[in-house]
């Protein structure tokens, strides 16, 4: 169902409004990809002591130490997003419908 909005609605998912990326952007998924490499200049740092301060950070509180260092451009979205939290989103929403093609319109 989320995917199906993003696709009918916006074509893609970075066409989505900020707020709804934030909403439902997998932070921990990100932050879990960052900590496999090592930061600093010597590749001495954890991703958590890079972008946290904190070696034992969650993957979540990496990733979004990172996106708010650095945004999401550059970034693929779409790999992070978690349809399905939209989905949720939409459905406990009291404006959306069901189109004809299966599409979720949101008014």
């Amino acid at each position: 169902m989320g995917y199906k909005y993003v696709v009918e609605l916006y074509d893609d998912v970075e066409n989505l409004p900020k707020e709804l990326i934030e909403a439902c952007f997998n932070y921990g998924m990100l932050g879990r990809e960052l900590s496999f490499d090592s930061y600093g200049e010597n590749d001495e740092m954890s991703a958590g002591e890079y972008f946290c301060g904190d070696e034992n950070a969650t993957d979540e509180e990496i990733g979004e130490a990172f996106v708010e260092e650095a945004g999401f451009p550059g970034i693929d979205v779409t790999a992070y997003f978690d349809f399905e939290r939209l989905g949720i989103i939409l459905t406990t929403q009291d404006d959306w419908t069901i189109t004809t093609t299966g599409a979720v319109a949101v008014y």
